[in-house]
């Protein structure tokens, strides 16, 4: 039987996601979570896309376990060598290892070519879930950073606080 370590797999974001990303982005379970709280218009969703696949600063991988597209994990350019990350699961998904698994996945791709790259996310107070996956895939709180969003905490990946085991590029390259 195959693991959620194996099931998972990330893939770059292609035009093709324009509609399934619009639709994701306004469900009422990612508009809660989500840092403005509110649905987008369709052309507030093809300006922001459009900007992610002509500039490719933002690096954007559709999460997938097996071939049911289930999330999306984001790396946009923050400071030199540093990249803000955020992540979300479709709702039905969440629960269930799939985050801190994809997660790790696409800290691995972001870093197999340039290795001093570094991560920081900005997670809602109250998010205690998004909280835990960051954990687990070894970012810490940090308290001493300028500009972070009012009613947010910071987060910082330490390679050496991560406890969920590489993937071995024999057996995955995580794309998929």
């Amino acid at each position: 039987m195959e693991t959620i370590a194996e099931a998972i797999a990330l893939r770059p974001v292609n035009l093709t996601d324009k509609e399934m990303l619009f639709e994701w982005r306004n469900t009422p379970f990612l508009i809660k979570l989500g840092s403005s709280g509110k649905a987008v218009t369709w052309k507030e969703h093809c300006r922001w896309f459009n900007n992610i696949l002509e500039k490719k600063s933002t690096i954007l991988f559709i999460i997938k376990m097996g071939a049911i597209p289930v999330g999306q994990v984001r790396f946009d350019p923050w400071a030199e060598c540093t990249y803000l990350v955020s992540i979300y699961l479709l709702e039905e998904y969440t629960g269930k290892g799939i985050g801190a698994v994809a997660l790790q996945k696409g800290i691995e791709l972001m870093t197999q070519e340039k290795t001093d790259r570094k991560f920081i996310a900005f997670i809602k107070m109250a998010n205690r879930a998004s909280q835990a996956v960051f954990s687990k895939t070894g970012f810490t709180g940090f308290k001493h950073l300028g500009n972070i969003p009012q009613g947010y905490i910071a987060m910082v990946y330490n390679r050496e606080e991560a406890f969920l085991p590489s993937i071995s590029k024999e057996k995955s390259n995580g794309i998929g």
